[in-house]
């Protein structure tokens, strides 16, 4: 049984050993090539009763675009009044939703509605701005290969 247990603790020990050379032979930027990229989920579901959410939403998006994550923008609920052809009354601090969603949308960064939220404010896929889709459940569930980070606004 002792024999056994050593043979079983040289072969932990071997195999360790061989993982952890295999490590140092990778520079940072080869890791980080074989790491998938993390997903930013930026989830939005206010509108013009409180701008400073869907603002600072796209902002988000925005930065984590610039940071080269994988970004997708969910707009349920209020959120959708943001991406409505009528217009938007969304303003905070003289911000607006018009520049971050065309920046957004022109990065190929997918800019998603909920058809039902979409159905109960009684629009349809015709009134969305170009660019901005109904939610797709292979696109929603797939856009990054590595972890999903959430923010809420």
């Amino acid at each position: 049984m002792k024999r056994i247990l050593f043979i079983l603790l040289i072969i932990g020990a071997f195999s360790c050993n061989q993982s952890t050379s295999n490590q140092k032979n990778t520079t940072p930027q080869e890791q980080a090539a074989l790491t998938p990229n993390d997903g930013v989920l930026v989830h939005i579901t206010h509108g013009a009763e409180d701008p400073q959410y869907p603002i600072m939403g796209l902002i988000m998006a925005k930065n984590m675009m610039i940071k080269k994550k994988d970004v997708l923008v969910y707009l349920d609920i209020r959120g959708i009044e943001m991406v409505l052809k009528e217009g938007s009354k969304i303003e905070f601090k003289g911000h607006t939703p018009g520049k971050y969603l065309q920046e957004l949308i022109s990065n190929n960064i997918p800019v998603v509605v909920c058809p039902g939220c979409l159905m109960a404010m009684d629009k349809t896929p015709e009134d969305l701005i170009e660019g901005v889709v109904l939610k797709d459940e292979e696109q929603f569930f797939n856009f990054t290969k590595g972890r999903i980070v959430t923010f809420d606004y």
